[in-house]
Parts: C-alpha cells; sequence; structure tokens
C-alpha cells in the first residue's frame, strides 16, 4: 500500500483540512469520442512534425498502452448558444493517432466541462504547468532498470561492483517507500546520484596527458572505482557521496591515471585519509574546486585541479605521491582546463 511521506502530525492536519473538500460547481471529466479535427486552444504550442515521428519511430508505431487520452474543454458560447470544444492537452497525440488511423473521425478522449475559454487556459496552466511532476533523474533511472533497459542495467551492475547505490526520496536507510537501485544495496551503502555517476563512466584520458607508465588504469569504470573506494576511505561515516565530489576525483584519476598505480595509490589514500579527518566532504569539493580553476563548465577539472594544488602545497604530502603530483603537472592540468 502506498503512503504519504510526512510527518504523521503533519498528515493528520491535512486531512482534517481538506476532508470532503470539494469545489462546488465542479463536475468531474467525462470519457468520449472526440473530433479528430478538433482545434486547440489559443496558446498552444505549434505541433511539431519530428516529434510525432519521434515517437511513433521510438515504438515502432501506435502503442495502445502509451497511449494518454487528449483533454478537451467544453463550454457554451453565452451570446450564440453554440457549443465549443477545444482540445488543450494531446495535440501531438492527436497527429499521432491520424497517421495510425487515416480513416478515423473520433479518437477517445476526456471531456471537461467548464464556463468559458479563459478557464479551458485556466486547466492548462494549472494542469501542465503546476500539477505535473516530471520525473526526476533518480526516478527515471530507477524506473528504468525496473523495465529492464540494457543501459539503465549496465549502469546499476556499475553501482553494485562499486557498492554504491540510488535511493529515492533520499532515504537513508530506505523506507518503506523508498526504491533502491542495486535492490542488493546494503542499508549503510553510500548514496550518489545518477547523472555524475554516469559522467564518471564515461570518463577518458586526454592525449595531452602524455605518456602513461604500463599498467595505469585507461577506463572510466576504473577511474570511477578508484574514485568511490577514495571518497569511501576519506569519509568513512558518509551515507552520501556528493556528484561533485565523485566526478571530480575521477576526473583526477583520468588526468593522472598513474594515481591508480599500488606504490602511488597507498600514498593519495593514505593523504586523503589526513584531509578527509580535518574536512568534511563538502568543504573539502568546494574548496578544491574554488582554488582550481572555479569554472562551472568545468566542475570536475577544476576540483581535479584544487586537489593536485592542495597536494603541491601540503609539505607532509608521502615523497611518491609529490613526485607525481608535480607543480610542472598541475601546470598541465591548467593549460588542459584553458581548453574545455
Amino acid at each position: 500500500m502506498s503512503e504519504l511521506i510526512g510527518t504523521a502530525s503533519d498528515i493528520i492536519d491535512f486531512k482534517n483540512e481538506f476532508h470532503k473538500k470539494i469545489l462546488a460547481g465542479k463536475k468531474p471529466p467525462t470519457y468520449g469520442d472526440i473530433d479528430i479535427n478538433t482545434l486547440p486552444i489559443v496558446g498552444q504550442r505549434g505541433t511539431k512534425l519530428s516529434n510525432v515521428r519521434k515517437h511513433l519511430k521510438d515504438e515502432g508505431g501506435f502503442n495502445w498502452l502509451l497511449y494518454r487520452p487528449i483533454s478537451v474543454a467544453r463550454w457554451t458560447d453565452p451570446e450564440t448558444g453554440e457549443v465549443i470544444t477545444r482540445c488543450w492537452d494531446g495535440e501531438h497525440r492527436k497527429e499521432m493517432f491520424k497517421v495510425a488511423f487515416p480513416t478515423a473521425t473520433t479518437m477517445p478522449g476526456l471531456i471537461y466541462e467548464v464556463s468559458d475559454a479563459a478557464e479551458a487556459n485556466m486547466l492548462f496552466v494549472k494542469i501542465q504547468a503546476k500539477r505535473q511532476t516530471n520525473l526526476n533523474v533518480e526516478e527515471l533511472f530507477v524506473n528504468e532498470v525496473l523495465a529492464g533497459d540494457e543501459k539503465a542495467k549496465a549502469v546499476r551492475n556499475s553501482m553494485e561492483r562499486m557498492g554504491v547505490c540510488v535511493r529515492l526520496d533520499d532515504a537513508i536507510p530506505p523506507s518503506t517507500t523508498g526504491t533502491t537501485i542495486p535492490a542488493t544495496a546494503s542499508a549503510t551503502a553510500p548514496t550518489t546520484k545518477v547523472r555524475r555517476f554516469k559522467d564518471s563512466l564515461k570518463l577518458t584520458t586526454p592525449a595531452m596527458a602524455g605518456k602513461q607508465l604500463k599498467g595505469v588504469p585507461t577506463k572510466g569504470e576504473e577511474f570511477t572505482q578508484l574514485a568511490v573506494e577514495i571518497i569511501r576511505k576519506a569519509w568513512p561515516a558518509s551515507q552520501v557521496i556528493l556528484p561533485e565530489t565523485l566526478y571530480g576525483f575521477a576526473k583526477l584519476f583520468s588526468l593522472f591515471p598513474a594515481l591508480g598505480l599500488q606504490h602511488y595509490l597507498v600514498e593519495f589514500e593514505e593523504w586523503m585519509v589526513q584531509e578527509g579527518s580535518r574536512v568534511g566532504m563538502a568543504d573539502f569539493t568546494s574548496d578544491a574546486k574554488r582554488d582550481g580553476a572555479g569554472k562551472h563548465n568545468a566542475e570536475g577539472e577544476s576540483i581535479a585541479m584544487g586537489i593536485t594544488m592542495a597536494i603541491n602545497k601540503d609539505k607532509r604530502v608521502p615523497t611518491l605521491l609529490a613526485s607525481l603530483v608535480t607543480p610542472k603537472k598541475t601546470k598541465f592540468l591548467k593549460d588542459y582546463i584553458a581548453d574545455v
């Protein structure tokens, strides 16, 4: 059974406030056959062929399971007595229907009885712009996984290997309404955001980084795995891996792949554990981004550069790490960011 998310007292107050509160004079919409040539209300956007073609092409044709009935408003002109019907939602679906059923004269739809054209436009505003809640990236991802989408499942498998997850409603630990992907994630597995996780998986080492040592990591999956591991060691109590932190470290490993080699990695982890005990993840990331290039359109690169600058300045940095992340290498990163 679904449930409202909120405190018990807030839910009780909400139910008491709106118990049986129904606006007078407003009828529920009725389902019926709509003239296929019904005109749209004034103020509708144009119906683009490219959009109609895309919807049909994605499914390979008209799919009744994806058909949401068009919505029309109906009112009587007070001066002429004419009954006017105008479509306020579904122009693209209407054109899809016409192509799929070229001989049809009507199509299924919902009919809303309104007082005039102004109320029809108000329906459009309130329902289309103010009442619809679009899926966020995490909700879309979770439902793609549940639907068996292959690309989403591949990302889900990467998350499982790395011990991170996505939880709806940011429920930590998962509530009875929260959905966790991967489903196998433990209650203590840190959450992260899908978009930056995907971005991290796509990372590669740029050619201008120069010739790399033998055996260095070369794939986005490896850079992301290294980023997750070092973040969890630096902030072991955190139940969240900030997306910008994840991407910043993954970007750092992609620009300095040798950091993933065991002898360098051990010293980098040692230094990061010290940093993590000194400052929280959010502040560390913010400082690194600021001290780096600070470019909004190069967030990962800026954070990576900020980390290298901190290493250059810190006299406590272990010898091997200092020999790898040199001021000269930091300058390369600065030049790289300038071209982003």
